[in-house]
Parts: C-alpha cells; sequence; structure tokens
C-alpha cells in the first residue's frame, strides 16, 4: 500500500474509543503476552461461569 492508502484505510476506522464502548468485552493486548492471556483466561473463566449459572 502506499501511503496514502494506508493514511486512507486508518482514517476510514471506527476510534478505539468508539469499539471499546460498543464491546461486549475487551481484551488490551498492548501489555506483555502473559498479561494477555491472564486477560483471555479471566474472560473464558467469566463466560463458562455465566453458561454455568443459565
Amino acid at each position: 500500500l502506499s501511503p496514502a492508502d494506508t493514511r486512507m484505510r486508518l482514517e476510514a476506522q471506527m476510534p478505539l474509543r468508539e469499539k471499546v464502548a460498543r464491546a461486549d468485552w475487551v481484551i488490551d493486548n498492548n501489555g506483555s503476552p502473559e498479561a494477555t492471556r491472564a486477560q483471555v483466561g479471566a474472560l473464558w473463566e467469566a463466560l463458562l461461569e455465566r453458561q454455568r449459572a443459565r
């Protein structure tokens, strides 16, 4: 992609703040791989518990 095409694609994306506001769950992967895995594990456990409670 050219720099102009790249810029256009980035500008066309919904802002992160809005994506987060619309999301049911958010995994922040800006930290270490271990921190991301911990978030995924915690969400997985919460979803399993939610399913069991049904």
